[in-house]
């Protein structure tokens, strides 16, 4: 695991080596334990090639990067982990490849050199990559199916920077750093930028599954390389097949991500996605599984460590569990804001850093029950359009008469479960368009229409939703798409796997653990497993007020008493009291008028007006309030 960096230019001019250098220093911590730089200046190109590393397979400086293949024709940077790299050695090896090392990288380089880009079809793991052949002039960027590790890229003046994180190329060249205003609606919509935008117009994220194409006559469109497979909708798999197919390739998967030369370990909430990696971790390790997870002692709503205490207990693991206040995280803030390289405003960034922190310090490598949910139907708002269907079949008068009046009345929050309650239901309400993928944008949003105040009147992107549909209308391939039309839910859950999960949760979970040098791993991302889940019936993965059904009772004799059933709990802490009391000084500080007219569109009266409401309890924008305070962070660190 490690940060990758390079330029290349397509004028020849030589490459500044200081530039590399302060790319290895912009991911220093992606990869502690070494660093490393390589250039080459040829007739029609110049490349330099930028790494740092965190040392998993084979520790020892064998595995410095960057990486040169045997007969010094390809050149790589790796940032991920094959997890069938042995298979893949032995089969090369077979093929005659002089292995010198025990790394994943140079299977990287040896199946480059023998099957070019076919190669990363073969692949099972995690990785975004650089690959330069000199022997013909091109290379490749490259990024895993699913969007686990992240890489970036920016045009400008004939030269290409690329880089692991958005951060690392702020002290390098002289690229354009204009916002993109489409980019920045998508962020006050939801709280984070899709791919493969950035919030700057120039730079750009590779999307998952894609590659990108470079040589002396420049950069190609980014291209698929990884299309997930149309099922066969009309013979599936029976529910009792369906359950042992999904128990065995998540038992593999877990098994699979086993493989370290370091320390590892699981971070474990008590709720069902950790508490089943878990399960097969303590089933493929020899010794006793060490287990993390974090806890806040301010609130017990925010705290799951009972339930994770009662998993570890079961499963007999070496359990750590950190016991936190609330003002460690106001602490922590600062820090986590000055490392973002865009706006990010999902809160649980927060705790998840924190966690991260405290697990580095005992083991290198984290398994993590991230994808479930996109997978398998976990989130509040797939149960949405059940919920509505039931509110309709309510006399109209009702509704309108009794139930509105009171919803619209009551406190919506999230620090109890009825103001939680009030809080969905008001979003529920919102959005009763016909169209399941309209209502589910709108669900997904953290911007109301009661909160578009933030926008200057006649501000021509508050209006326009057309950009934003776009990008969840045009996330699934239409041959997927089109063979799930008659199940509009596996839509859904398709276009989060493609779309949110990349962009929000896995980005998240990435930046959280690489800032402090810790790798997570994701079993239920393998591609065995996910293939199998998409094929799968959305009626084997909710059922009424059921959600995670074919995965809960497919570990249901697995996991002790009490875990399946029971509610799920986000990975929260309370940011809208935070806003109300221990961050309202940061917040007119930082959300001043001065950098909200910088933006040139939005309206520091009516943000301020919301911020009021907010405090008075009249409605909850915290996520919205959230995202305008780290914008505005960002924005005085980057000017």
């Amino acid at each position: 695991m490690c940060g990758i960096a390079g330029i290349v230019d397509f004028r020849a001019r030589p490459i500044h080596e200081e530039w590399l250098w302060s790319l290895c220093d912009g991911l220093a911590h992606r990869g502690p334990d070494d660093r490393g730089v390589w250039q080459a200046r040829y007739e029609d190109l110049a490349i330099g090639l930028a790494s740092t590393r965190l040392a998993i397979l084979d520790p020892s400086p064998a595995g410095h990067q960057p990486m040169v293949s045997a007969d010094g024709s390809l050149h790589v940077v790796f940032n991920g982990l094959l997890y069938n790299f042995r298979d893949l050695r032995r089969e090369l090896a077979a093929k005659g490849y002089p292995f010198q090392t025990e790394c994943d990288t140079e299977v990287v380089l040896a199946a480059y050199g023998q099957w070019g880009a076919r190669a990363f079809e073969r692949f099972n793991g995690m990785w975004a990559v650089a690959v330069y052949d000199e022997a013909t002039g091109q290379g490749l960027l490259v990024r895993d199916r699913f969007g686990i590790k992240p890489l970036v890229y920016v045009e400008h003046d004939q030269r290409l920077l690329f880089a692991s994180e958005l951060k690392a190329l702020e002290g390098v060249g002289d690229w354009p750093d204009a916002i993109d205003p489409v980019a920045l609606t998508h962020y006050l919509r939801l709280g984070f930028v899709p791919h493969p935008q950035t919030l700057y117009a120039s730079v750009r994220k590779l999307e998952p599954g894609h590659l990108l194409r470079f040589g002396p006559g420049g950069v190609s469109r980014p291209e698929r390389w990884y299309h997930l497979p149309v099922p066969d909708v009309d013979h599936p798999p029976s529910y009792d097949e369906a359950c042992a197919g999904i128990r065995e390739r998540v038992e593999a998967a877990v098994a699979a991500r086993t493989v370290a030369d370091v320390p590892l370990g699981a971070f474990l909430s008590g709720g069902v996605d950790s508490s089943i990696v878990v399960a097969h971790l303590a089933r493929h390790s020899p010794g006793r599984v060490k287990t993390f997870s974090i806890g806040f002692v301010d609130q017990a709503r925010y705290d799951e460590t009972r339930y994770a205490r009662m998993v570890a207990e079961h499963f007999g693991t070496e359990h750590h569990e950190f016991r936190l206040h609330f003002s460690d995280i106001i602490d922590s803030m600062p820090g986590i804001f000055d490392h973002l390289g865009e706006p990010f405003a999902d809160s649980s960034l927060l705790p998840t850093a924190l966690v991260s922190r405290y697990t580095r310090e005992h083991v290198t490598v984290a398994l993590a029950g991230d994808g479930s949910d996109e997978l398998f139907g976990g989130y509040w708002r797939y149960l949405g359009h059940h919920y509505l269907e039931r509110y309709r079949r309510i006399p109209a008068w009702v509704r309108r008469h009794l139930i509105v009046p009171l919803v619209r009345r009551s406190r919506a929050a999230k620090t109890s479960r009825w103001a939680n309650r009030v809080r969905q239901a008001r979003k529920l309400l919102r959005a009763d368009s016909a169209d399941p993928l309209l209502r589910h944008i709108q669900w997904s949003m953290i911007l109301s229409p009661e909160a578009e105040t933030i926008f200057r009147l006649g501000a021509r992107q508050a209006a326009d939703y057309t950009p934003l549909w776009n990008t969840y209308e045009t996330a699934v391939e239409p041959a997927l798409a089109a063979a799930w039309n008659d199940e509009p839910m596996q839509r859904i859950l398709l276009t989060d796997l493609s779309l949110s999960l990349p962009a929000d949760m896995l980005h998240k979970v990435d930046l959280a653990s690489m800032a402090h040098g810790l790798e997570v791993r994701v079993p239920f991302l393998d591609p065995a497993v996910v293939e199998y889940a998409t094929s799968l019936p959305v009626a084997y993965k909710l059922e009424g007020t059921r959600r995670k059904r074919v995965l809960i009772d497919a570990h249901r004799d697995l996991l002790p008493p009490g875990i399946a059933d029971r509610p799920k709990m986000g990975f929260e802490v309370p940011i809208g009291e935070f806003l109300r009391r221990e961050l309202r000084d940061m917040f007119h500080d930082v959300v001043d008028r001065r950098t909200i007219d910088s933006f040139g569109w939005l309206d520091f009266d009516g943000i301020h007006e919301l911020y009021q409401a907010h405090c008075r309890r009249q409605d909850d924008y915290a996520d919205l309030l959230y995202a305008l305070l780290v914008l505005c962070w960002w924005r005085r660190r980057t000017r």
